[in-house]
């Protein structure tokens, strides 16, 4: 680890942020990248004072929201072509029209909590774009939502030193509570939906 920081602190300034800023562009846009693996281990070498504690955040923020910008475009202009020109049975144009609903109504705190969960932001970005929610709008709930977990991750870093490897530890169990906090909302929102459509065929049958 020694070496590690001896070699990045002896790089040059430009150098060594344009790399930081290509990987967490990568870690961003690329679903396959271990998720914040980059970010975690730009933040312990910022608490080691290998890098600049705010210009390696301030890196990370504006790459991690570029790499959104990305996607989003990408999910807008080939995203929605792509699935209207097949007609996919599993995504139908009424399911596309309840996505866009949806996602118009929700879309701000979809974003902004979506960055606080690894694993599912290539896809909010991409539905996002998909659903032609405004680029602004979109950019700066997410925007919102970097600032906060990147300032999370960098304060952990700062607060665990040389154990920041545990900060790993700590998103795993954090990713596994918010995706059973998630099964159950969803599976409490389809059984809400299922009651109320039998509620519904049930007064139109008495009526």
């Amino acid at each position: 680890m020694e070496s590690i920081l001896q070699f990045v602190a002896s790089q040059s300034f430009w150098y060594t942020y344009l790399i930081l800023f290509i990987l967490i562009f990568l870690e961003n846009t690329l679903p396959l990248l271990p998720g914040d693996a980059i970010l975690i281990f730009s933040a312990y070498l910022a608490g080691k004072s290998a890098l600049n504690p705010l210009a390696a955040y301030l890196v990370t923020v504006i790459s991690g929201a570029s790499g959104f910008i990305v996607i989003y475009l990408i999910g807008r202009h080939w995203g929605r072509d792509f699935f209207e020109r097949r007609q996919f049975s599993f995504f139908s144009a009424k399911r596309i029209k309840k996505t866009d609903h949806y996602f118009h109504k929700f879309g701000n705190w979809v974003l902004a909590v979506g960055r606080l969960v690894p694993g599912i932001r290539f896809m909010i970005a991409m539905i996002a774009g998909f659903t032609k929610i405004r680029l602004v709008k979109a950019s700066l709930c997410t925007l919102g939502g970097i600032l906060i977990w990147n300032g999370i991750i960098y304060r952990l870093a700062k607060v665990l030193g040389d154990n920041w490897e545990e900060i790993k530890t700590i998103l795993r169990e954090y990713s596994a509570f918010f995706n059973i906090a998630m099964i159950i909302l969803l599976a409490v929102l389809i059984a809400y939906r299922m009651r109320k459509k039998a509620i519904s065929k049930e007064i139109t049958k008495i009526d």
